[in-house]
């Protein structure tokens, strides 16, 4: 039996359900994806269904498409998968069959079980090392792709797009514009009437500009949004430099404020590449309402743990200065 690269054979779930799981993680990887890649899903039976991604999906993104299918994001199913590709990196032609092992709860992680029957692990860090177990086999598929007209084929938009409406585009825009000028009032009426109490609403200002851009997430999904967000992120920074240099406060309270004025740039320069990394590996945005699952928490305490020894590392830095 001839095997396609990049081939997903699939027992159990529906066909409507294992478009939606397809379509999903396309949707997610769209950054990651070359527009013309190709993608199909082959009903072959009310049960049976062979999934054939694009032969030049590597290997990293092929194991990750597996994984979805079988660990979709809220779509509930019961399936059976054997997946077929060629290894790359050290593995470099060997055909292998990919599966999930039932008893790992890790689920970030797939086995491949090569044609002379080694078995080989590969976690979503990009490590792989090769593990025993005798029960499993280099093995065919128990059925096979047949012509039919009910077959879909779906590909990569051109540009990723979270959310396509322009009036939900326009939205996070105009919610960040209010942020930003009420931040803008309160330092400009701080400089103007409130020396007493200058230090402290500057710091109320950074603090709460950080904390929103942190609360209000969905914000920074927008590409528009992200870079408004930025650009006053850097001017707050600058603001913090002068003050350091021409303010007459208290030379602690200064300290304060330049390295919390840092906070939002520091924050959001850490914030994108993140969130990337968290949508290539579960398929989904982390969503901070939800800090008690283990990947949104981790995504929390990665963002604050990265922001705050910047800062730390910072202040040590200038410390050391003449």
């Amino acid at each position: 039996m001839e095997i396609k690269q990049n081939t997903i054979y699939i027992t159990g779930g529906t066909y409507a359900l294992l478009i939606k799981a397809l379509e999903q993680w396309i949707e997610a990887y769209t950054d990651v994806l070359n527009p013309d890649f190709i993608f199909q899903i082959n009903p072959v039976s009310n049960n049976k269904h062979i999934i054939i991604a694009d032969k030049r999906l590597d290997n990293e993104l092929f194991f990750f498409l597996v994984n979805y299918i079988k660990f979709p994001i809220k779509i509930e199913y019961n399936i059976n998968l054997k997946a077929y590709t060629i290894l790359e990196s050290h593995f470099t032609g060997k055909q292998a069959m990919i599966f999930i092992n039932e008893n790992d709860k890790e689920f970030d992680n797939v086995n491949a079980v090569a044609t002379d029957n080694e078995i080989l692990k590969f976690d979503f860090g990009g490590k792989s090392k090769q593990i025993n177990n005798s029960d499993v086999i280099f093995t065919l598929p128990d059925f096979q792709l047949s012509d039919s007209k009910h077959s879909k084929i779906i590909k990569p938009k051109e540009k990723k797009n979270y959310n396509t409406n322009d009036n939900t585009e326009s939205s996070a825009s105009f919610q960040l514009n209010i942020i930003i000028a009420i931040c803008v009032m309160i330092l400009i009426a701080t400089a103007l009437f409130s020396h007493k109490n200058f230090s402290l609403y500057n710091i109320l200002v950074f603090v709460g500009y950080g904390l929103l851009l942190f609360g209000e997430y969905e914000l920074l999904q927008h590409p528009k949004a992200y870079k408004k967000a930025l650009v006053f992120s850097v001017i707050l920074a600058i603001y913090g430099i002068i003050l350091l240099l021409i303010s007459h406060t208290d030379e602690k309270d200064k300290d304060i404020i330049f390295y919390l004025s840092l906070s939002p740039v520091i924050f959001l320069l850490y914030q994108k590449p993140i969130r990337q990394k968290f949508i290539a590996l579960y398929g989904k945005e982390p969503i901070i309402e939800r800090l008690n699952k283990d990947s949104d928490f981790i995504y929390g305490l990665v963002l604050f743990g990265l922001t705050a020894a910047t800062l730390y590392l910072l202040s040590l830095v200038v410390t050391l200065l003449p």
